[in-house]
């Protein structure tokens, strides 16, 4: 019987708050990680997805597929395209498997950040010229392009969402990734933050909940054949400097910063417009970043050594 919903990267950052809220939903839910442990105390099927066979399997029981699933970077790849085969291969896989199971709802998590640059300042919409500085970004873009040639070839259903930079409780502390959670760690422990380029470089942050709040909303509508796009974000640009300001206020205390001249791989701009998810979905993201970030620094300041 086809009463799940599987969920590709469940251990990660986004991955573990989509799935705890489908629980919470009342939604039965698999989940593939390389972290299964992570996950041991939700009530939830864990799975090891490797070959087409294995996910045939899992697909077998599934309406929908969720794919949040990155082992990659921006920086992490920077120079090394050949990494970018990690996060490919098991997309490649899954629509594999998908062909003899073309009924089955997908909905991949993308990326906004590196896929749009505003160089004239104006926010992304999704007909905007997407633009990858790393082949983050352009792995990115290859897995919309295969999974839309999946959907044209078997009339599939198939969604991606592009989001800012989502943050919030959860996120882990990864180097080079995630600028809020590192940020508040250098400030919890005395230590400077690199900052490549002046701190005027914009971005638009998310709050986690609002991002899955676009998720289930989109879940809520009924799966139908084609190849749509959503944005994800809060549509307001907010410096870097601007940002770690609003950190310190919210530490109460100063952040110490060394200054890098800027990379090739980082955009000076990237505002994303979410007007599609409003006006076909009604979603618009709710919380401020200074909530956001409170919220955040409540959870992460007693797990910081």
């Amino acid at each position: 019987m086809r009463d799940s919903i599987l969920i590709l990267g469940a251990a990660g950052f986004i991955g573990r708050h989509l799935t705890q809220a489908l629980l919470d939903s009342g939604h039965r839910v698999m989940v593939a990680t390389r972290r299964p442990e992570t996950l041991a105390h939700l009530s939830a099927e864990a799975l090891n997805l490797v070959t087409p066979d294995d996910f045939r399997a899992a697909l077998a029981k599934a309406h929908t597929v969720i794919h949040t699933a990155s082992s990659s970077t921006p920086g992490s790849s920077s120079g090394q395209p050949l990494k970018e085969l990690q996060n490919l291969t098991p997309t490649l896989t899954l629509l594999e498997a998908l062909h003899q199971q073309p009924s089955i709802r997908l909905i991949y998590i993308s990326s906004g950040g590196t896929l749009y640059t505003n160089h004239d300042r104006t926010p992304a919409t999704e007909k905007s010229r997407i633009w990858p500085r790393s082949y983050h970004g352009a792995g990115k873009i290859a897995a919309e392009s295969f999974i839309e040639a999946w959907c044209s070839q078997q009339a599939g259903s198939a969604t991606v969402i592009r989001p800012s930079n989502v943050y919030g409780p959860g996120q882990e502390l990864r180097v080079g990734f995630g600028v809020i959670p590192n940020g508040f760690a250098k400030l919890k422990r005395g230590e400077a933050m690199e900052i490549w380029g002046d701190g005027s470089a914009t971005r638009d942050y998310l709050y986690i909940d609002d991002f899955v709040e676009l998720c289930l909303r989109i879940l809520s509508e009924p799966a139908k054949s084609g190849f749509e796009i959503f944005n994800a974000s809060s549509g307001t640009g907010t410096s870097l400097n601007q940002l770690l300001q609003q950190m310190e206020l919210v530490a109460g205390t100063a952040l110490k910063r060394v200054y890098h001249p800027p990379r090739s791989l980082d955009a000076e701009h990237v505002v994303i417009d979410a007007m599609h998810a409003a006006q076909r979905l009604g979603w618009a993201a709710t919380t401020p970043l200074q909530k956001g970030l409170e919220q955040t620094w409540n959870w992460l300041k007693p797990r910081l050594p």
